[in-house]
């Protein structure tokens, strides 16, 4: 990107600005304010809000109520098109309320603890970045309905993130978490919930208390064994263990009810339980990569199956026609 910015002017149509002098000209004029209420707010991060704000062409917090009143970070380190992308999905939504920041060039590595300022946020997307310590005021951003670190380098999550208690949607995909610590069993609306691709081994049984949630993805970690309480998560409608190390599905799993999605690809497992066919509004099921060698008679109760993937299973030839005929509308790969 270039040192320069274009800026329009009334009195003299474009004028060139560098880059330096604008960020320095807001953020100070942020600062004052700040200092003028007895807050504290660090010059780094009030630089980082200004700079991400221009480099998109969104509105400027030219005041710290305006400051304040963003209600959304979006700050991908591997996406060239966020805008536009955030655009597109969440058209209704006021994007001059949102900072959205690719920051292709530079990925983040740290977060500084006076982002607790911002206060409104509901909205905080730190996704693709080199992030490794997240820092406890995070969790005084009462507000916040979405949370997603994923693709960082985290190892441990505040306790304070306990504390979120709107949080409908939590993300920690792609990090080097080995344990669920228990306070997430507090965040009573999370809806959707991801350690995909982290070093998990077993799920903790405070997640059974999780009644809200709708979509579970723990697929590419180290779990071998399905908890018996994940049957009690009845408003589960996508759930994934794809690549892990399970060698048996459960007959609980009949009780999820409403599932759409239901994946196990790459494990260990060699028989499918008949309450598998309890499952009527699935959609999606992948059994891809195991060691299945038979199919239950019950998968054609599944009425509303539109994808199942058995490939890379030794299935014999009469089990493929037999599963053939019995879901004929259902798109099956072997």
């Amino acid at each position: 990107m270039s040192n320069e910015l274009v800026v329009k002017s009334a009195e003299s149509g474009k004028v060139a600005l560098r880059k330096t002098e604008m960020l320095f000209k807001i953020t100070d004029k942020l600062l004052a304010e700040s200092r003028s209420r007895d807050l504290t707010v660090d010059r780094s991060w009030v630089e980082e809000i200004v700079k991400w704000s221009k480099e998109f062409n969104l509105k400027l917090p030219e005041t710290y109520e305006e400051l304040i009143e963003i209600d959304g970070i979006i700050a991908k380190g591997c996406c060239a098109e966020t805008k536009e992308l955030f655009m597109e999905l969440y058209p209704k939504r006021d994007v001059s309320k949102y900072i959205l920041a690719n920051t292709e060039d530079k990925k983040i590595t740290y977060i500084p603890k006076e982002i607790e300022n911002l206060s409104n946020l509901e909205w905080l997307d730190f996704d693709s970045n080199s992030i490794e310590e997240i820092p406890e005021s995070i969790g005084n951003l009462s507000n916040l309905k979405k949370l997603d670190f994923g693709s960082n380098k985290i190892k441990e999550i505040p306790e304070s993130i306990g504390n979120l208690s709107n949080l409908k949607e939590l993300y920690f995909t792609k990090n080097k978490i080995e344990e669920i610590p228990e306070f997430i069993g507090n965040l009573s609306n999370l809806e959707v919930l991801s350690f995909w691709d982290n070093k998990i081994e077993e799920i903790p049984e405070f997640i059974g208390n999780l009644s809200n949630l709708k979509e579970l993805y723990f697929w590419d970690n180290k779990i071998e064994e399905i908890p018996e309480f994940i049957g009690n998560l009845s408003n589960l409608e996508v759930l994934s263990f794809w690549d892990n190390k399970i060698e048996e599905i459960p007959e609980f799993i009949g009780n999820l009810s409403n599932l759409e999605v239901l994946s196990f690809w790459d494990n260990k497992i060699e028989e499918i339980p008949e309450s598998i066919g309890n499952l009527s509004n699935l959609k999606r099921l992948n059994f891809g990569y195991n060691k299945i060698k038979e199919i239950p008679e019950s998968i054609g109760n599944l009425s509303n199956l539109k994808e199942l993937d058995f490939g890379s299973n030794p299935l014999s030839a009469s089990a493929k026609e037999r599963v053939k005929k019995l879901l004929p509308n259902t798109y099956i790969r072997f």
